[in-house]
């Protein structure tokens, strides 16, 4: 009868044990740039939301405006006809204009209703909320140059970082594998106690402790060993042409959010020309109507341009901000 209790401390592993510990820390960190490619993509999401409401809330608002213009045209034409200055059919065109402008109300306020249900459900709310209107300033032109945004989506878009620790990886299993190859080497100590112990003659209980090397060699696996190296090599260079891959859409996603921030701002200027131009032809249009030397026709035709020129300019307004979301997403700043 003996018991034994064994302590043993590898001494040489072939590296074994180390790139095992590697492979762990490089696992933590593959979570944690996934993580941070999801965050950026439900934060990118929300501001999208976001933006679009506030261009909803915008146009209800300027469909309102409209909506009084066109309510005052009516009280106007009205007392033209009163007067004899213009027929049933004046009021009927302006009247159903101001229809039109309530039907397009509606339809936003439902497209807000139905925004505001997808803003919960990405939120994780519980019931919808209303999406509170806020003051969007006009956005401020800031030249930004395309090189150096290019070499900080380089640096912050965790797609690159997640595709370089996915290549770590793949050379840590590579290296894994080959350690296979190589002996190992532990060194083992062990308290012993039994009967008859190490004397046979005297039969007595008795302790000891001894202390040896053990040295586990697997000499032959049947190819397993070379197969999983090639595997790991494989692995790695699909992972370095998915590496260029992503590098170049990385570059593409900089230059195209680039492109549309750039293009908004130029909007953005031609359509504040555009909207000045629209409120002083209705406001011309106006003052003849009102002395009956312009046409209901031109009246409505005067409105519904200034109110399109007011819609175009919110929008424009909006998708700066949008772009500017779009550009933070490329460059991999949009938690910042």
């Amino acid at each position: 009868t003996e018991l034994s209790l064994s302590l043993r401390q590898p001494l040489y592993t072939g590296a074994r044990l180390k790139t095992s510990i590697a492979l762990a820390e490089n696992a933590v960190l593959s979570k944690d740039s996934q993580h941070d490619i999801l965050q950026q993509a439900i934060r990118h999401q929300i501001e999208t939301l976001f933006y679009r409401a506030q261009l909803l809330h915008r146009e209800v608002k300027t469909q309102q405006a409209s909506l009084d213009r066109v309510q005052k045209n009516l009280v106007q034409v009205r007392t033209l006809f009163l007067g004899a200055q213009a027929m049933a059919f004046d009021t009927l065109k302006i009247f159903n204009q101001k229809l039109q402008i309530a039907i397009e109300q509606d339809r936003l306020r439902k497209e807000l209703r139905l925004l505001e249900i997808h803003f919960a459900r990405t939120l994780d709310l519980p019931q919808p909320r209303p999406i509170a209107q806020i003051d969007l300033a006009r956005p401020a032109h800031t030249p930004l140059a395309l090189d150096s945004l290019k070499r900080v989506a380089l640096q912050r878009r965790p797609e690159t970082q997640a595709i370089r620790i996915g290549l770590q990886a793949a050379r840590l299993q590579g290296k894994l594998a080959r350690s296979a190859y190589f002996p190992a080497v532990s060194g083992v100590l062990s308290y012993n106690i039994g009967k008859p112990g190490l004397n046979q003659v005297a039969n007595e209980w008795m302790d000891y402790f001894a202390a040896g090397v053990q040295v586990q060699w697997n000499l032959w696996r049947g190819a397993q060993d070379r197969h999983r190296i090639e595997q790991a090599e494989i692995e790695h260079n699909r992972l370095a042409l998915e590496e260029r891959e992503v590098l170049k859409k990385i570059d593409a996603d900089v230059e195209h959010a680039w492109e549309n921030l750039h293009f908004s701002f130029k909007q953005l200027n031609l359509a504040e020309q555009l909207l000045a131009q629209q409120r002083e032809r209705f406001r011309i249009t106006g003052t003849l109507f009102s002395n009956g030397m312009a046409t209901s026709q031109e009246i409505t035709d005067a409105e519904s341009e200034l109110t399109q020129a007011e819609l175009f300019r919110e929008r424009v307004i909006v998708q700066s901000y949008l772009a500017a979301a779009d550009l933070a997403l490329a460059t991999g700043t949009m938690l910042q």
